[in-house]
């Protein structure tokens, strides 16, 4: 007989029904098994359910290898369960819903794992759900719990054909890997290609809080998406790990050395992550860290690909994480996150892309330990002119090539489009961090996956950065056993225009091309590479080069003035290239101290090393040189050091001291491009100074006086309204 609630409590009066309530609490479903004893598959008939009788509102209903095959769900419809849960593995199940609304208000599972156990190993599970409306909160298709210690390799598919309401749902896994599991292949596909899309009135339109997709290690999934989807949106998080083509033959694709790795958006959708009011996240090539106990898996790498089918659509962020190509895991040495977002045909809605956190190639500093079994991530951003992006701000931290393989943004040579506005930071009071090409102290090393390489390259637009810190082309994981790896980082910046702020990291440190590897190989090499356009910049330390010779910095700058705060340290394979154009500039170091300039005698010119001074016009406001202090009123420089540093830059320039003999030179500087009264003006020399612009109190240079000869005199005679020249004289 249908257990029938209402009938129940109707023969109770209402005191004690208020009673009853307060005491007990709702009335909880039961959780039922069909068994489908009648043979005519029906819900509705109670004798095909095994712990009711029949099945009710608010139960869960679970589907095992009791009775698989086909059932039909003609319950009063709307009909609602608490649980819809299938585990059977002997065939496939269908389930027609003959136009019924059916709601899951818990979990939909298809093939879940137990707790501390196995279900079966390398079995199948296979659902099919049509004709009416299915509207779950929470869908899985096989997902795993936490604390299974042996191998668990399960395949699921759910194939949804009729009306699919997403507007209650909050989570989505789809190849779901939980905390604790070992040696798991877990293989899900959710096809939703026949499929009506609505949530609630919205048609063609899928939404969720959450979003996880072959998530974690060994698990591998698919998400099949109609061509008439017009909006995507995940206001959560989406952790999207490994994913695998669908094939005819291979609904799951096993294999691991499968290349097409797509989740694929229909051409003309929009995909909207996070909400204006509060911020998502969305993570590509995932590699999360649940892996905690050892044991092998047939996909130790994870690597996904997002994009859209074809020209259009729109990808709406708001965002907190960007992260592309992750790897949390700590104990294996061979895995690898890899990811791509492809935006190369879609447009980015208004232009804009702002997030709190832009990683390309991320491994993070777990613990903050030495987590020597860190293995590798790489990451890239597709960009085209196409993607319509104009401003690009990441307001706390950008990692661009974080660990072991090549990552960067753009386009396939890692350039952004034209015009697009860089922000890194808020502001001097709210600063980011950059690091591009750097290798952490928590990575792998004896692997064969190669250094950590980053790059970013503006082609046109502005930039401007407020950094605690910048870093490119930095290796900080020091000498371990086995096989060593480097570090190579680029950022180029010559196509840009600085804006006022320009670089600022006052306070912090600019490192290039460093590493903490002492063995000098190649594999344990690299460079960092910084290109400079006119403008400001200012740091607390610039820090340049290694005395390992396989690593190599440089920062190359045109018409850049570089304030330097406490010191610049150039070591043996660094190199400072400081182009001087109509404008005094380069490095202007505030600090009096004679550590205040520090480039190692292996830095030699002759290397291509050390600091190299180019003065490449005359200057462009029309001043003239003058050979002493007396009438200049102003420098022209190439190199300002706050107090007296005659002999300390004379030192710099090898054992004769003289500029350009390359005896041993650290420092040199050309000055071919000056004519006129300004050629071999230059040299070294300190200046009191008289407290201005021009002039300021106590400084040391390389560069020449100048001064800017007053206006001339001019005489008018007018005659009938009109001014006649009578005289022009120069004053002396």
């Amino acid at each position: 007989m249908k257990r029938n609630y209402t009938s129940k409590l109707s023969k109770i009066g209402a005191a004690t029904l208020f009673a009853s309530v307060l005491i007990q609490g709702p009335v909880e479903g039961a959780t039922v098994i069909w068994n489908n004893s009648s043979a005519n598959g029906l819900w509705n008939t109670d004798a095909n359910w095994t712990g009711g009788p029949g099945v009710v509102t608010g139960d869960t209903a679970v589907f095992n290898n009791t009775a698989v095959g086909s059932s039909t769900m003609n319950e009063t419809s709307p009909f609602t369960l608490v649980g819809l849960t299938y585990t059977n593995t002997l065939t496939a199940n269908t389930l027609a819903l003959s136009g019924n609304t059916l709601v899951v208000s818990g979990t939909l599972d298809v093939a879940p794992s137990i707790t501390g156990g196995v279900m079966a190993a390398a079995s199948v599970t296979n659902v099919t759900i049509s004709g009416g409306t299915l509207r779950p909160t929470n869908l899985r298709v096989t997902y795993s719990n936490a604390g299974n210690s042996t191998s668990d390799a399960r395949d699921a598919a759910l194939t949804v054909t009729g009306t699919f309401d997403s507007q209650n749902l909050a989570n989505l896994a789809v190849a779901h890997s939980q905390s604790g599991n070992r040696g798991q292949t877990r293989r899900g596909l959710l096809d939703l290609s026949g499929a009506t899309l609505v949530s609630g009135s919205t048609v063609n339109k899928l939404q969720m809080s959450n979003l996880d997709l072959g998530y974690d290690v060994g698990a591998t999934g698919q998400i099949l998406l109609p061509s008439t989807l017009t909006n995507l949106t995940i206001t959560g998080t989406a952790r999207i790990g490994n994913v695998a083509a669908h094939t005819s033959t291979d609904p799951f694709n096993r294999d691991p050395l499968i290349t097409n790795h797509d989740w694929v958006m229909p051409t003309g959708a929009t995909l909207q992550v996070g909400t204006i009011s509060t911020p998502g996240n969305l993570r590509i090539g995932y590699h999360g860290a649940n892996r905690t106990n050892s044991g092998g898996s047939s996909t130790p790498n994870v690597t996904s690909t997002l994009k859209w089918a074809g020209p259009g659509g729109s990808f709406v962020p708001f965002l907190a994480d960007l992260d592309i190509g992750r790897n949390d895991v700590t104990n294996n040495a061979s895995d690898l996150g890899t990811g791509t977002l492809d935006l190369s045909q879609t447009p980015i809605s208004g232009g804009t892309l702002r997030v709190t956190n832009l990683r390309l190639g991320f491994i993070p500093n777990i613990n903050g330990a030495n987590n020597a079994n860190n293995s590798g991530a790489r990451g890239t951003f597709l960009l085209s002119a196409t993607t319509g992006l104009n401003s690009l701000r990441v307001d706390d931290d950008l990692i661009i090539g974080g660990a072991e393989g090549v990552s960067r943004i753009g386009d396939a040579g890692g350039i952004l489009p034209s015009n697009v506005n860089v922000q890194l930071g808020v502001s001097s009071a709210q600063r980011g961090k950059a690091r591009i090409g750097y290798r952490p102290f928590n990575s792998k090393d004896g692997m064969s996956l190669g250094n950590a390489d980053g790059m970013l390259q503006t082609r046109t637009g502005t930039f401007q950065a407020h950094l605690t810190s910048l870093s490119v082309g930095v290796n900080d994981r020091t000498d371990v056993s086995g096989a060593q790896r480097g570090a190579t980082g680029l950022l180029d910046l010559r196509n840009s225009t600085f804006t006022a702020t320009g670089l600022d990291v006052s306070g912090g440190a600019v490192n290039i091309g460093r590493t903490a590897i002492t063995t000098i190989d190649t594999p344990s090499g690299g460079s960092g590479r910084v290109y400079l356009p006119a403008g400001n910049a200012i740091a607390n330390t610039l820090n340049l080069g290694s005395t390992n010779t396989a690593m190599t910095g440089l920062l190359d700058m045109t018409g850049t003035t570089f304030v330097v705060q406490t010191s610049v340290n150039n070591s043996v394979t660094g190199r400072i290239d400081a182009r001087i154009q109509g404008s005094s500039a380069g490095l202007d170091i505030t600090n009096s101290a004679s550590a205040g300039l520090a480039i190692n005698s292996g830095a030699l010119i002759s290397l291509t090393r050390g600091l190299d001074i180019t003065f490449t016009q005359n200057p462009a406001d029309l001043q003239t040189s003058v050979s002493n202090a007396g009438s200049a009123t102003g420098v022209f420089w190439g190199l300002r050091w706050k107090g007296n540093h005659t002999g300390d830059l004379t030192a710099l320039l090898g054992s004769d001291g003289i500029n350009g003999t390359l005896n041993g030179d650290v420092l040199r500087w050309n000055q071919t491009g000056l004519t006129g009264a300004f050629s071999n003006a230059v040299n070294i020399f300190y200046d009191a100074g008289l407290g201005t612009v021009g002039r300021p109190l106590d400084m040391t240079y390389i560069g020449f006086y100048t001064v800017i000869p007053e206006p001339a005199s001019v005489t008018l005679l007018v005659l009938g309204g009109l001014p006649l020249l009578l005289s022009r004289r120069r004053r002396a």
